[in-house]
């Protein structure tokens, strides 16, 4: 039965796994690359690891083990360092254990199961989905292409990334070093001042029937701006409907006004954001929505925050909601004060708001 695994390495030549190949194996074949006395295969990955790595950057940085700090630290350096992935399809683990070992060794391989553990030589454990280890020390290698790279390049996230770390750390909140940057204003897009504008009437709605527990009250809101049902989420839609929902649906709905207070701030209706130690206070929030008369006053007002200072404030919720993670995986508060559930409500507006993931409002992710 053939199982298969993939490799990430910093490499990005094709070149070099053929030379690691053949050095292993003389009887490697180019035009498939594949190694028949092993019955092992061997094709390009990319597509499946690209649109993976900063998805598994973020779910394995908060699986990070205490026990393991230093071994996870380094093995998350070593994930964001690989550029280039492959995957392998063999029959024995056994068998193709020292072709492993080579790839480990000669290209500066990471291994990953498909489920979901990550392995260096030997199929010692690096990282599973547990944040299960078998290594008590771990040593990071690169290419040189890499390594040159990053001394060469003083980019725009790795500056927003200390200056977010050294804010944190003032307040003595923890950081972790390896959670990797946040993508660049050139990386990423906005949503449309249609899309914003709708979805923060739409939050509007829904947190007012969570408070009010009124559904009357949503759909005036919904109708005087214009908003069609398509543009509701259906899981939105469902609560605006239905009569008969728990109780948690209602505090889920609540907490929604957090949501609705970074998109305001991002789109300019508002003029700060506090330290999210505290719940908004919702009569000043949803002044503006109650002023004005429709949908196109409201555009007309609409004002985006320059892109830096709305990364800048992405990059920090990011960490913090890290810290707050970090202190609930050690069963401890999250630190000075900060509201965790708040900080979740501003990740999740963020992430969708420069459409990171490219998701729809139900779906939105917030990995740490």
């Amino acid at each position: 039965m053939t199982k298969s695994i993939y490799f990430f390495t910093s490499f990005t030549e094709s070149e070099k796994l053929l030379e690691t190949l053949s050095s292993f194996n003389p009887t490697v074949l180019e035009s498939e690359i594949s190694i028949p006395n092993l019955n092992v295969k061997i094709s390009d990955g990319d597509d499946y690891f690209l649109a993976q790595r900063e998805g598994m950057l973020n779910f394995y940085s908060g699986l990070i083990n205490p026990d393991y700090m230093e071994v996870h630290s380094k093995f998350l350096m070593h994930l964001a360092s690989c550029v280039k992935g492959y995957k392998v399809e063999f029959n024995s683990e056994e068998e193709i254990t020292p072709l492993i070992n080579v790839l480990v060794d000669e290209m500066y391989g990471l291994i990953f199961s498909p489920s979901m553990a990550f392995y260096t030589k030997n199929w010692q454990l690096i990282i599973d989905a547990s944040g299960g280890c078998e290594l008590s020390e771990y040593d990071v290698k690169m290419s040189a292409q890499t390594f040159d790279a990053g001394v060469q390049s003083d980019s725009e996230g790795e500056r927003r990334k200390k200056a977010t770390i050294e804010l944190l750390q003032q307040r003595g909140i923890p950081t972790l070093e390896s959670l990797p940057v946040i993508p660049s204003s050139s990386q990423i897009k906005y949503r449309t001042e249609e899309e914003v504008a709708t979805r923060i009437i739409t939050l509007a709605a829904i947190a007012a029937k969570g408070e009010l527990k009124k559904p009357d009250v949503s759909f005036q809101v919904l109708e005087k701006y214009a908003i069609h049902p398509d543009n509701v989420s259906p899981w939105e839609l469902h609560f605006l409907k239905n009569t008969e929902l728990e109780e948690q649906d209602y505090i889920n709905a609540i907490w929604r006004y957090e949501s609705l207070n970074v998109l305001m701030w991002a789109a300019g209706y508002a003029n700060e954001l506090h330290f999210p130690t505290q719940m908004v206070d919702v009569a000043s929030l949803i002044e503006p929505i109650r002023e004005f008369r429709d949908f196109e006053e409201f555009l007309l007002n609409y004002n985006l925050r320059d892109i830096n200072e709305i990364l800048n404030e992405f990059d920090f919720t990011y960490r913090l909601h890290w810290a707050c993670v970090n202190a609930r995986v050690k069963n401890e508060p999250a630190p000075s004060h900060v509201n965790s559930s708040v900080v979740y409500e501003r990740h999740y507006a963020l992430n969708w708001l420069i459409d990171r993931y490219g998701e729809d409002w139900d779906n939105v992710s917030t990995s740490t």
